[in-house]
């Protein structure tokens, strides 16, 4: 036993002469344990070799790996201690000053933020919400983002990828017709297709069409994109989640209230929603999308792409002047001093004497490269501010408005961040 001891502390000596070594020049905690470990087997075998080759050094290892694993074991909490005893002091110090920095003060403002926010969250409170977040929502948001995804694992993994691959095709590139096979949620449907269109056509019933467009990228076929007719609702509620799940967002019809204003009075207020309803994270900003309709016999489908920005606004519509109609009750159109976005764009506001200065600070920082992409020919986008919240409604002629929406959103996004300190100057003024 004797001998065993004096072989593990002669072992250990030499693992701390290599570990102190070596120790300074590793970061990563993980590097530094599996150096830790190595030198206690280099150690055992270099003792049992070199100094007492017999059966005492199954003993003596033994000995050594808890000397070993003690000694870190007690670094680790000798460190641990020592912050927990500086966090004290800092505490004792701060709490000599203010009496809310005490120990028991500060566990009780932590219990009540906790009550507070659960009747909040059970209220369904937006504003309130708002206050145990940042500016940019990024904790509530990536706890209401994880729930989302909890609750969609099992659905994302039930959706069919669609699958298109030709079936006696010659080449898209020649001006006969090729014949397609097309793969929807397992149901095959095959129709012709020509170079122009490069539309297959999926009748649904008597009042509803699903047309699907396709390209061949780099010798393969893909889904460039699903269009809808005028018979109906042919975007259809799993085509939708389909493809929205496919760029990362998540389905869900009950939850996205918690993170978003009310949309009282908007100029889409009238709009009929049909239950298409996303949310996910798009850039790390919070993105809800979902499609509308108009109350009529031959309804037009919208998408309204909507994300809270880190600055407020008064209530600001800013559309395209090719627009027709749509509500504007209590807005009133404004004139701005800048003739190439006057131009093309009508800009209305709830309060033109105290706006002014906000609608100036908007548009300056809505630049031309901003003014381009919204004068695409894919979509005719209307852009409207309200309550800290962008919405962008785009008329649904397919995929492209919708990802045309999306990054419109994310631009406005930057540009808000970037431009952050002067939209501060002209609302705080």
């Amino acid at each position: 036993m004797l001998a065993a001891a004096l072989i593990a502390i002669l072992g250990y000596g030499v693992t701390r002469v290599v570990w102190f070594a070596l120790q300074p020049k590793l970061r990563k905690k993980s590097t530094k344990i599996i150096l830790w470990l190595s030198t206690i087997l280099y150690a055992t075998f270099v003792v049992y070799v070199v100094v007492w080759p017999n059966m005492v050094h199954a003993l003596a290892f033994v000995l050594l790996l808890i000397l070993a694993i003690f000694d870190e074991q007690f670094g680790w909490m000798r460190n641990l201690n020592k912050r927990i005893k500086r966090t004290h002091k800092d505490i004792n110090v701060a709490s000599q000053k203010d009496e809310t920095w005490s120990e028991s003060a500060l566990l009780q403002t932590a219990k009540e933020l906790v009550d507070h926010y659960k009747i909040d969250l059970a209220n369904s409170d937006f504003e309130a919400l708002t206050h145990y977040c940042t500016d940019s929502f990024s904790y509530h948001i990536r706890l209401f983002i994880e729930s989302i995804n909890n609750e969609n694992i099992d659905m994302q993994s039930k959706f069919e990828l669609i699958d298109v691959h030709p079936v006696n095709a010659t080449d898209l590139s020649d001006d006969e017709l090729d014949s397609i096979e097309v793969i929807v949620n397992g149901e095959e449907v095959t129709e012709v297709i020509d170079r122009n269109t490069k539309q297959v056509i999926k009748t649904i019933d008597q009042s509803t069409e699903e047309i699907y467009r396709i390209e061949r990228e780099s010798g393969r076929w893909k889904l460039a994109s699903v269009l809808m007719s005028d018979k109906g609702e042919a975007f259809t509620f799993d085509i939708f989640k389909k493809y929205s799940l496919d760029k990362g967002f998540y389905y869900s019809n009950n939850l996205t209230q918690y993170l978003f204003a009310k949309e009282d009075n908007l100029s889409f207020s009238e709009l009929i929603d049909t239950g298409h309803l996303l949310i996910g994270l798009n850039h790390n900003l919070l993105v809800r999308i979902r499609c509308a309709k108009t109350p009529s016999e031959n309804p037009q489908f919208f998408l309204i792409i909507s994300a809270a920005l880190p600055a407020k606004f008064p209530h600001i519509l800013i559309r395209h002047s090719s627009i027709g109609a749509l509500k504007t009750d209590n807005l009133e159109r404004v004139s701005v001093e800048w003739p190439v976005f006057m131009e093309q764009y009508d800009v209305f506001t709830a309060n033109k004497s105290n706006s002014k200065r906000d609608i100036i600070g908007l548009t300056t920082i809505l630049n031309e490269t901003l003014i381009n992409k919204l004068t695409t020919p894919s979509s005719n986008l209307t852009i409207e501010f309200s309550n800290r919240n962008v919405y962008v409604l785009s008329p649904l002629s397919g995929i492209d408005s919708y990802q045309e929406a999306i990054d419109i959103v994310n631009y406005l996004y930057k540009l808000c961040i970037s431009a952050d300190n002067k939209m501060r100057m002209f609302t705080n003024s």
